[in-house]
């Protein structure tokens, strides 16, 4: 009984925090995709709040204008957020939820005129 209890306190104490570590995992290999994927003209969201567009990339830093010539250098890791690939994601998504046109189609023959000949 005593083991039973042991194991079920090791349970509700260690999944909770592996679960939080798998969570943390996913989001960390998002960002780094996202510091990946970079390109020049993207409009970026910083860990500090900063909204800026992206005039230059290096190995671990990037340029980002804030206003018109107003470009200042921060580290690639500070980028958590890329709006212009939120933006092209939600149009993808968009562009497959449309509906596809079909053609109309033929009427069944109970929807006929009985006094109408089928159609051959």
């Amino acid at each position: 009984m005593n083991l039973l209890l042991l194991i079920l306190l090791l349970v509700v104490l260690i999944l909770p925090t592996m679960m939080m570590q798998r969570r943390q995992r996913r989001e960390l290999a998002r960002i780094q995709q996202v510091q990946e994927d970079l390109v020049i003209g993207d409009h970026v969201v910083s860990n500090a709040g900063l909204h800026a567009v992206v005039r230059g990339i290096d190995d671990t830093t990037v340029e980002l204008e804030t206003s018109p010539s107003n470009i200042s250098v921060w580290e690639k890791a500070a980028i958590v957020r890329n709006l212009s690939q939120d933006e092209r994601e939600s149009a993808q998504a968009q562009q497959v939820a449309q509906p596809v046109e079909e053609a109309p189609e033929a009427p069944l023959r109970s929807e006929q005129d009985p006094g109408e000949q089928p159609q051959r």
